[in-house]
């Protein structure tokens, strides 16, 4: 279904190809907490995953500011 939906929106729009980065991100994270939360005990967890959250959206947002350009007509 990702791949799909990202396919159509690159072919469609501009963004497209931030927005399949994000769907793929979101994918990765969710697959690495499910890995990090069978190894890690509970009380680590949830510090673990602000962190994790925490670096994506700054990533995000760094890759934004650096494409300004290309979003905004």
């Amino acid at each position: 279904i990702f791949i799909i939906s990202s396919i159509g929106l690159l072919k469609k729009r501009k963004y497209g190809y931030f927005l399949a980065l994000y769907l793929y991100a979101i994918l990765i994270i969710y697959y690495l907490m499910a890995i990090a939360y069978l190894i890690i005990n509970q009380q680590y967890f949830l510090a673990f995953y602000c962190i994790a959250v925490m670096a994506v959206f700054y990533m995000i947002i760094n890759y934004v500011m650096k494409n300004k350009s290309g979003f905004t007509k």
